[in-house]
């Protein structure tokens, strides 16, 4: 380059200026060459960077929107003072059919990031080795919503098998169990509530509300609204009787007398002062009678009954007869569709989920039928008060085949009568094995030998009334057929018939009706070759100071069937001692042998006895 400059005032020559000017095209090329590549390279970073800033800022945009659309409401958390539970509150989205392919994208975006948040949250905050736990259960850790999604939509069967799923599930924390229990539709906690061994933390517990009345001034106020035109004569005696010293009725009257009770029955004594003891067991009574009438249900739930009956058994030193009868009215009340909502929403299905699972047969019974009234979609039949279903009392995938109906005699009881004779006696014969010894042996052992078939437990009233204070207009209710009638429309609407029949009894009887009964029923046995078992006792039962043979052994013979002896007395033959038991053994043979599928009867047949 030197040597060119110094010879350019020289003349240039052809060869140097064709060296000249070759050089100085050689040069030109490689500048622009290198030019371009540099605009190109300034190009691709400019558009690079302003792809990824517009992406970093798209990015940070849909992260906020998501942030602010998952917002965590905990305010109900401050009120509660419960520190470690939140309430979420979910807004349907659009269908994807309707969005367009930004929305379609957003909804792409924010999936991926909820799920990357979830997986990151979860591997940072669990140990080792929870972290390397099968899939199964880690899906079931990671994805409570996604199960409860499957639980509260789709067909009725998938939804019965997610909450299955659902119900197996117990290694989740307080704050899993609470957020489903809040995010539970009525229908999906009223099946939960239904599942074998279910976790109780999946169902609310009841509201905590400000009390300032007295228990039994509440109770009395709810009578004191109820009318009582309509209903019973012994209801409103008793109305009269509980409400006669009442801060409300002085308020209300100022006379000796309550025209809202309604009229002196005939033949009634004045009305006697009532303990103080005894008014929150009279005002629960009156309240069951009220509810086994379908117009006063919504009327009852509407006066508050549903928390004073909580806070009753929540009560020390309640009996255990008070706490039955509050559990009857709550059966009732469940009978009525529209009121399943406020029933969960008050917190008795957690009430009723611990008697179900207290190992307390009579409070078994009572809450497995509230709990099957309320379930619409695995039951179709009502329990009326006084049929117990004592198995299946949970969800089952077994169908049954028939019924096995158990019904007591004079001053018997639908729990008491099927009792073990003597427990300590069925240990010691069973060689200390205590599976042998059972508070009531249809529930228990029928459950087990034959789960095939549903168990009913009808209870009706035997004594000469259905109060502890005499009721005059109560003589018409204590005739066998008025009872007879009553019982058949329960057992009706329980869907007895619709399936064949086994007919348990036990009773006994010195009258010409039952006579013209028995012949009867012999004539229809023949007729339609219905199976029969008797038992008949040979040992005199004690009753006080006297000791008899209540039933001997020619009227205990129907004159048709199978009749065996039993060395037991009037109140123990119904009574077996334990599995091993003849009376037991034979009573399940001819169980098993009349309603076994292949020998099931249509709708409408006879009835196997």
């Amino acid at each position: 380059m030197t040597s060119i400059l110094r010879n350019v005032r020289e003349p240039l020559r052809p060869g140097a200026m064709f060296c000249c000017c070759s050089f100085r095209k050689i040069c030109t090329q490689e500048q622009i060459r290198t030019g371009n590549q540099k605009k190109r390279s300034r190009k691709c970073i400019a558009v690079a960077g302003a792809l990824l800033t517009g992406g970093c800022l798209y990015v940070t945009y849909e992260a906020l929107s998501l942030r602010i659309g998952l917002t965590v409401h905990t305010n109900a958390v401050d009120s509660e003072k419960l520190k470690s539970y939140v309430y979420v509150y979910r807004e349907p989205a659009l269908p994807l059919a309707r969005s367009g392919l930004t929305d379609l994208l957003k909804w792409h975006l924010q999936r991926l990031a909820h799920r990357l948040h979830e997986a990151s949250a979860w591997l940072l905050q669990r140990p080792v080795e929870e972290v390397l736990v099968p899939t199964s259960h880690r899906e079931l850790n990671l994805s409570p919503w996604i199960l409860l999604k499957r639980c509260m939509s789709g067909e009725a069967t998938q939804r019965q098998k997610a909450i299955l799923e659902l119900s197996a599930i117990h290694n989740w924390d307080a704050a899993q169990y609470r957020s489903v229990a809040q995010a539970c539709d009525p229908a999906t906690t009223i099946i939960l509530a239904r599942c074998k061994d279910v976790d109780r933390r999946f169902f609310l517990p009841p509201p905590r509300q400000q009390r300032d009345t007295r228990l039994d001034e509440s109770l009395q106020a709810v009578l004191l609204n109820l009318p009582t035109g309509d209903v019973d004569p012994c209801v409103s005696r008793l109305t009269s009787l509980v409400l006669s010293d009442s801060s409300q009725t002085r308020t209300r009257s100022e006379a000796a007398h309550w025209t809202f009770v309604g009229e002196i029955l005939p033949g009634q004594r004045p009305s006697t002062p009532v303990s103080e003891d005894q008014v929150e067991s009279i005002c629960v009574k009156v309240i069951l009678q009220h509810s086994k009438l379908p117009r006063r249900c919504e009327q009852l739930v509407h006066l508050g009954v549903l928390d004073l009956l909580l806070r009753l058994i929540e009560q020390d030193g309640v009996g255990p007869q008070l706490q039955h009868n509050a559990l009857r009215v709550v059966g009732n009340l469940a009978m009525q569709p529209h009121l399943h909502s406020t029933i969960v929403q008050s917190g008795w299905v957690r009430v009723l989920v611990e008697r179900l699972q207290s190992g307390r047969v009579i409070d078994e019974a009572l809450a497995a039928r509230a709990l099957a009234n309320m379930d619409r979609e695995t039951v179709r039949e009502h329990y009326p008060d006084g049929v117990y279903l004592l198995h299946p009392q949970q969800i089952t995938t077994l169908n049954t085949t028939g019924d096995v109906l158990f019904v007591h005699g004079l001053l018997g009881a639908a729990f008491k009568t099927w009792r073990l004779r003597d427990p300590e006696a069925s240990v010691h014969l069973s060689g200390g094995k205590y599976r042998d010894v059972s508070q009531c042996w249809p529930k228990s052992w029928l459950g087990e030998d034959c789960p095939e078939n549903r168990v009913l437990s009808v209870e009706y009233d035997t004594r000469l009334s259905d109060w502890f204070l005499e009721c005059p207009a109560d003589s018409c209710k204590r005739s066998l057929a008025y009872r007879s009638r009553e019982m058949l429309a329960k057992l009706q609407v329980a869907g007895v018939g619709e399936k064949p029949i086994v007919w348990v009894t036990h009773s006994l009887g010195d009258s010409a009706m039952l006579q013209e009964l028995h012949k009867r029923f012999t004539e229809l046995v023949r007729r339609h070759g219905i199976k029969v078992l008797s038992f008949g006792e040979t040992q005199p039962t004690t009753l006080g100071m006297l000791r008899t043979l209540i039933v001997s052994t020619e009227s205990a013979d129907p004159g048709v069937g199978e009749f065996e002896t039993v060395p037991v007395d009037h109140l123990n033959v119904c009574k077996p001692e334990g599995r091993h038991s003849p009376i037991y053994q034979r009573t399940l043979e001819l169980i098993c042998t009349s309603l076994a599928p292949q020998q099931a009867t249509p709708s409408g047949g006879p009835d196997q006895l």
